[in-house]
């Protein structure tokens, strides 16, 4: 080891050299960082009401009269006709644009049950809501999914006892 000019100390190992800067003057830096951190007037991050707080791309599917009725993962009854959705992960009662890629239609569905089960989708959504994105006949579609944070979910329907 070696003391430079100004007081450091030098290691050297090789072609390999670090540089040891002495405690107290790392103490200091930590101490103005934090000071600097603390001072002045603290401004919260504003989210941009223009960007949608989630966004994912994928194939959508829809299915429709075989399962009206049933119940779906969040307890309410499946009804072909409402702008309801399957979605793997979005919490029940979430409101999510989805916009068909193709022909840039665009509907809010709410999320009501879990699905799809089929690899590669991203969303299972009602007959109503592929109808209105103009994929029903096709049976499946390029969408883009946004959930926008002034979406805020309704209060789901309360389970009945059965």
């Amino acid at each position: 080891m070696r003391h430079d000019s100004d007081g450091s100390k030098r290691e050297y190992a090789g072609t390999y050299s670090r540089v040891r800067t002495p405690s107290h003057v790392t103490g200091l830096g930590v101490l103005l960082l934090l000071a600097a951190g603390c001072s002045g007037e603290r401004q919260e991050a504003q989210p941009d009401p223009a960007r949608p707080a989630y966004v994912e791309r994928g194939v959508a599917s829809w299915y429709g009269k075989a399962f009206a009725g049933r119940r779906t993962a969040s307890g309410e009854r499946f009804d072909p006709a409402a702008f309801t959705a399957a979605h793997p992960t979005l919490p029940f009662g979430s409101m999510v644009r989805v916009t068909n890629l193709a022909n840039g239609r665009s509907v809010m569905v709410r999320v009501n049950d879990r699905g799809p089960f089929v690899r590669g989708r991203v969303l299972d959504c009602s007959e109503a809501a592929a109808r209105q994105l103009g994929f029903r006949s096709r049976g499946v579609a390029q969408v883009a999914l946004d959930w926008p944070e002034d979406a805020t979910p309704p209060v789901p329907p309360a389970r009945r006892a059965r």
